[in-house]
């Protein structure tokens, strides 16, 4: 029922393209990376990018506000890419993360001895445009992976933690039959000589 494909980004679009050809459609299709990144919508089509599914530490969808600056991260993603002309990922966003928690730490313990600041990080949480920072005994974030999916716009859209997510899970994912009716035929929008239907997982118009 579903999939679980780990591969570096430039396997995604051939795993879609060997999935259409085998003619196999799984109820879901989750990718370890590519999901939210702009090379694999632009390989693979946005009819095709659209319900798949994965996984990152963050995305600009995520429900989140940063203390210090009041960015949330559409409000980053979308300055992000005014400048750079590009679609932020995790790595800058993370960045910008850790810049906010400094300050916040540094705040709170009144202090800018390392010591002080360094206990106020690892026992102390952190609103950012990252999600709501803390850390665990050995320094590590506990912030939970986000579980994306493109939705019927192909906009990607956080479903999973419900307390930050954008959008709600679509599952199953619909057919490339499915698919195929929809956006390559009359079906759906109707013609000269047919009303508008409905495409059927098998691809046939009803």
């Amino acid at each position: 029922d579903a999939v679980v494909t780990c591969v570096y980004d430039a396997g995604c679009a051939e795993w879609i393209s060997s999935l259409r050809r085998a003619k196999w459609s799984p109820k879901a299709q989750v990718f370890t990376v590519c999901v939210g990144m702009d090379e694999f919508t632009a390989a693979v089509g946005k009819s095709d990018a659209m319900y798949m599914t994965g996984v990152s530490p963050w995305d600009p969808s995520l429900s989140a506000r940063d203390d210090v600056v009041g960015w949330t991260a559409s409000d980053f993603a979308s300055m992000f890419e005014e400048r750079t002309h590009r679609t932020p990922t995790y790595h800058s966003a993370s960045a910008a993360a850790s810049v906010g928690a400094m300050v916040q730490a540094i705040e709170r313990a009144g202090s800018f001895d390392s010591d002080e600041v360094a206990r106020a990080l690892s026992s102390e949480e952190f609103p950012t445009l990252y999600g709501r920072l803390s850390f665990d005994v050995n320094g590590q974030s506990k912030a939970p992976s986000l579980f994306l999916q493109y939705d019927a716009n192909a906009t990607v859209q956080t479903v999973y933690p419900l307390g930050a997510s954008s959008g709600e899970l679509v599952y199953p994912m619909p057919t490339w039959a499915n698919r195929d009716c929809v956006f390559l035929s009359a079906c759906v929008e109707g013609s000269d000589s047919t009303v508008p239907g409905q495409c059927r997982d098998d691809g046939s118009c009803e």
